[in-house]
């Protein structure tokens, strides 16, 4: 699945990343082969003991660290977005509700946002009245 994932993300968008950072479960000489050789992917890190065996050579530089630390402060933020227990099965329907919650928390990030502006125009309004 991770290859298709990274095609996907390519026809999707028109850029080749050029780092993937990505869980054990997608560890494979041959997905790391063909995202740094068929690809040109730089930076191919796989987390967990079986991405390490694989990457060794890279796991301690710097753009391996970081796109590790990237991919959990990623995660962590999806994790910040799941409002509550996935109601729905299927990965479709779970994609669907996912989507749901990215939206709302985007409306709320933007409601936030031009409050902060109303508040800021306001004191602008009061300042300009005392001067």
């Amino acid at each position: 699945m991770l290859i298709p994932t990274v095609n996907n993300v390519i026809s999707n968008t028109g850029i080749v990343p050029h780092t993937v950072s990505t869980d054990d479960c997608y560890c494979s000489e041959g997905n790391v082969n063909i995202l740094k050789n068929e690809y040109n992917i730089f930076t191919v890190s796989i987390n967990g003991a079986k991405g390490k065996k694989l990457t060794i050579d890279d796991w301690d530089t710097t753009n391996y660290i970081n796109a590790r630390y990237n991919r959990s402060a990623v995660e962590s933020s999806m994790i910040t977005l799941n409002f509550g227990k996935l109601r729905r099965r299927g990965f479709e329907e779970v994609h669907a509700e996912q989507m749901e919650k990215v939206i709302a928390h985007n409306f709320t990030h933007m409601i936030r946002k031009l409050e902060c502006l109303q508040k800021k125009a306001e004191i602008g309004d009061q300042i300009n009245k005392i001067e």
